[in-house]
């Protein structure tokens, strides 16, 4: 739902998303966006389900470099989990 979108959009997106009263379901490939706004991650390569959980239970580099085939690198800055590459 983000692509092409400003990171001012986007953010306000996710925001709405997030404070929804129901379930909201989107892909993402945002990684970040994904670590900030999502409460539950499906991860998935080639239509397999790898693993889900929370974001910091799924996106780590463990489970991601093998997949982008790039080093990952996390961290958290003021209460938010962040992914770098």
């Amino acid at each position: 739902p983000t692509n092409h979108l400003d990171m001012k959009y986007k953010v306000a997106l996710m925001k709405q998303l997030r404070d929804f009263k129901g379930t909201t379901i989107v892909v993402l490939h945002d990684l970040n966006l994904a670590a900030q706004y999502c409460d539950h991650i499906v991860i998935m390569n080639s239509g397999t389900i790898l693993k889900e959980g929370s974001p910091t239970e799924v996106l780590t580099p463990e489970i991601l470099e093998p997949i982008f085939e790039v080093p990952f690198k996390t961290s958290w800055d003021e209460g938010r989990y962040h992914l770098y590459y």
